[in-house]
Formats: C-alpha cells, sequence, structure tokens
C-alpha cells in the first residue's frame, strides 16, 4: 500500500477549511485498496474521521491539527499511512497610534507605535474629507506627508488607515484614525509704505482666521530689538493700532521701521507678517530772530530752511494783523513792511511753514514788536522881539505811549542856530533862553527840538 498526501498550503488564517482543495490523496490504484482520512489533535484525540473525503475546519487561530491518511493495501500487503500537520495563523493586529490627531496645517502626522508580529506586512492609507486616497506608504514606520487645510477658518478632515496582513493567504486587518488639520490663519495688514515724522499711522486689519488674537511689534534699529512699547504703539494686542514714531528732522536721516503683526487662532495656530514703514525726516523751517524797532519797519526775511536731500522745499509765510504785509506769502525770502502804530506798540507774529515734496512740514514762528514814534511840539515862542529876548517855551511833546505823561519817557535836545552856528543847546524838559542883538541889524534865530522816548524812537 501506498499514501501520499498532496498539500499545496498548509497554513492559512482561521477559518481555515481543509478539504480536496488542500489536502488530496495521490493515485495508487495497482497498490491501494482503499483510503481514509483520519484528523486528530497534538493529544491524539479525533476531531474528524475516520472518512473516505476529507472536510473539517480549523476555526481558531493559532491552532494545528494532524491530518492522517491511512492506505489499505490492494493485496493483503502491509498498509501505509502518511500524515501532513495543517495550522492557523495568529490574525495580525492593526492596532496603532499617532503622536497627535490634530494640529495646524501643514500638519504632517507621526506614528507613535504599531502592534505587530515579525512576519507582518504594513500598508497605509491616507483620505481626504471626500474619501479619495492622497497618500499610499509602506512599512511599519511610514514618513506621512504634510496635510494641509487650504481654509483659514474651517477645519479639514482626514483619515489614516493601517492594514496588516500576514502569510501567503493575505490574512489582513485595518483601523482608522481620524485627524484633523486646523485652518492656520493668515495675517496681513495695511499701512501706508512711508510717512513724514510725527505723523500717527493707523493699521487696516487684513487677517483671517478663527477667533484671532493679535500681538504687534516693531524693530527699533537703535535697540536692535523688537519692541512691544505702549510709546509706540497705541495697543499691542488689538487689531487695527496706530502707531507714532520719533520725530526725525533735519539734518537726522530718514529711517526704516519694521512692523510685525502675529496672529493665533483659538486653535493655537500661528503666522506672521513684516511690513516696512520708512519715515521720513521732517524739513527744519528757520529764519533769523527779528528785532524789535520804531516804525515803520521794511526788512527782507531771510529764510534758512533746510531739508535733506534730494527734496525740495515749498514755503507759505503769514503775519498776525493788518498792519504787518509781506511782498509775497510763497516768496523763499520775501520783504516785510510793518506800519508805525499810532501810539504805544504792536507785536506781530511772522509764521514760515516750509514743506518738502514728499508733505513733510515744519513751521517756525517770530515775534516782532513795532514802537509808536514821539511826537516833538512846544508853545511860548514869539516870532520876533526886541533885545534882549528871553523864551519861556512850554514843552508839549508826548513819548507815543498812552502810559507815559509828558516828559516822562523822553529825552530832550534843544537847539538854537544863528545861521550854520548853533548858539544854545539844552537837554532840559523846559529850558529858558535869552536871545541877545548888540548889532544894528536884525538877528534871526533858528529853533529846534529833538525828543527821543525809551525806545529809542
Amino acid at each position: 500500500a501506498k499514501a501520499e498526501i498532496i498539500a499545496p498550503m498548509t497554513t492559512a488564517c482561521a477559518p481555515f477549511t481543509i478539504d480536496v482543495n488542500s489536502a488530496s490523496a495521490a493515485s495508487y490504484p495497482q497498490a491501494n485498496a482503499s483510503l481514509s482520512w483520519t484528523i486528530y489533535d497534538f493529544s491524539s484525540n479525533i476531531l474528524y474521521g475516520p472518512s473516505t473525503v476529507v472536510n473539517y475546519t480549523i476555526t481558531a487561530a493559532n491552532d494545528s491539527v494532524i491530518v492522517v491518511l491511512n492506505a489499505t493495501s490492494l493485496h493483503g500487503c502491509e498498509n501505509h499511512a502518511d500524515s501532513v500537520v495543517f495550522r492557523t495563523l495568529t490574525n495580525p493586529d492593526p492596532a496603532w497610534a499617532l503622536t497627535d490627531s490634530s494640529g495646524c496645517s501643514p500638519f504632517t502626522a507621526n506614528v507613535l507605535s504599531v502592534s505587530g508580529v515579525s512576519g507582518v506586512t504594513h500598508n497605509w492609507k491616507v483620505f481626504d474629507g471626500s474619501g479619495a486616497i492622497i497618500q499610499s506608504l509602506t512599512g511599519a514606520s511610514p514618513s506621512f506627508a504634510a496635510l494641509v487645510n487650504t481654509s483659514f477658518t474651517t477645519n479639514a478632515s482626514f483619515s489614516i488607515r493601517h492594514i496588516v496582513s500576514v502569510g501567503t493567504t493575505g490574512c489582513s486587518d485595518s483601523l482608522d484614525i481620524p485627524v484633523t488639520v486646523f485652518p492656520t490663519p493668515d495675517a496681513n495688514f495695511n499701512i501706508a509704505a512711508q510717512a513724514c515724522a510725527l505723523t500717527s499711522l493707523s493699521t487696516t486689519d487684513a487677517s483671517q482666521g478663527k477667533a484671532l488674537t493679535y500681538q504687534w511689534s516693531v524693530y527699533g534699529y537703535s535697540s536692535g530689538q523688537w519692541l512691544s512699547t505702549a510709546t509706540t504703539i497705541s495697543n499691542t494686542t488689538v487689531a487695527s493700532p496706530s502707531f507714532g514714531f520719533p520725530n526725525f528732522q533735519y539734518p537726522s536721516a530718514d529711517s526704516t521701521y519694521k512692523i510685525k503683526l502675529v496672529v493665533t487662532s483659538s486653535d493655537g495656530c500661528v503666522d506672521s507678517i513684516v511690513k516696512d514703514v520708512t519715515i521720513l525726516a521732517r524739513p527744519l523751517a528757520q529764519f533769523p530772530a527779528l528785532t524789535n524797532s520804531c516804525g515803520p519797519i521794511s526788512t527782507v526775511l531771510t529764510n534758512n530752511s533746510a531739508v535733506n536731500s534730494p527734496r525740495t522745499l515749498s514755503y507759505l509765510w503769514s503775519t498776525s494783523g493788518s498792519g504787518a504785509t509781506l511782498s509775497s506769502a510763497t516768496a523763499t525770502n520775501p520783504t516785510l513792511t510793518v506800519a508805525t502804530p499810532v501810539s504805544d506798540s504792536l507785536t506781530y507774529t511772522i509764521t514760515l511753514i516750509a514743506t518738502d515734496d514728499q508733505g513733510c512740514s515744519d513751521t517756525t514762528q517770530q515775534d516782532i514788536t513795532v514802537y509808536a514814534l514821539p511826537t516833538a511840539s512846544f508853545t511860548g515862542l514869539p516870532s520876533a522881539g526886541c533885545d534882549p529876548l528871553t523864551l519861556n517855551l512850554v514843552n508839549t511833546s508826548i513819548s507815543g505811549f498812552t502810559s507815559q505823561a509828558s516828559p516822562t519817557g523822553l529825552t530832550f535836545l534843544w537847539t538854537i542856530k544863528q545861521g550854520t552856528t548853533t548858539t544854545f543847546t539844552s537837554s532840559s524838559s523846559t529850558p529858558s533862553f535869552t536871545l541877545t542883538n548888540t548889532g544894528t541889524i536884525d538877528s534871526t534865530y533858528f529853533l529846534s527840538l529833538i525828543v527821543t522816548n525809551d525806545k529809542g524812537c
């Protein structure tokens, strides 16, 4: 007799059915009278048979049976037996874990742990929210490409499937883990690219994101640091603050600042943006101090204003009060004319605004006071008289200032001339002169009075 089992597959996943497809007897018709199948466990207990056909299912994983084929001799000779061990595999475990199952876009999923034994094949599939496969990888330690959420405000859903298989029959199982990718906000704002010093620059928030918080800072070149100071930023945590900068003025150079905005969403996702702002140094408006003087005044105003090259300047002059006029309001060096006040004094403010071709300006002012002139007058002078002629004059001069009664605030110079010869002088407010004539021809005298007030007029 001859017993021979043909077993093309002895290992498979549970349930594993042992039948004619997995176990058959080789044909020896000249030697065998009959064939019989018996299946035993490893304790020699009969699980199946004896039977002329084999049909037994191993239902448990990681189990083994012994399949025995007995052949009875056709000629009464010695019988023969053949045996084969059939076994089921341990089912693969698809359990696995991610370091994090959610994060900000772009989010890279990292495998924390994978269950399994040697001989297990690992396959990975990444699905987007519509169920489309966007990545396929193999191996126990895959390197996933980053998952991108193109929205700034809405979460994106993905899932990663771990598929494990073992053996030639491909015993397999799988486990999906959902992944949420939070939107990364978009930090953005609008601000003027340049501004004049002393200008308060406002911003307009153009950021997008979920429940954003804001953090503003300014890069200070002098300190070499990012600054968040209330002296420069009106509020460092609002959406649209205003910014103030130092008063750069000629001869100081223009200065560029970097303004940084960091936005954080309610998911903790962060984005930032930096924009440059150039602060233009203002021009310096200047002209010399004006000297207070007696009226009337006519003087050319010397304009010493300056600005950083290559910018150019234009000017606007003005005066306070109608008694002071300018030859031109826009000339570089106009002529200032001031009338004499009727009494006392008048003070005028002369204003110069220098504006450069970028619109930056500076203003300076000078005051000038114009004094009233005194009036020289007297009475008591006869037109003629006999020798000796005594002059008793009454001084009626006024200083030009209503607060000063004559002769207060005045100095006097009386002069009497005969021809070109000065015969008498006096600085008295009320002098007495005696004129004589020792000849036979009439003498003519000329009397003058010069008065000067305490302003030198």
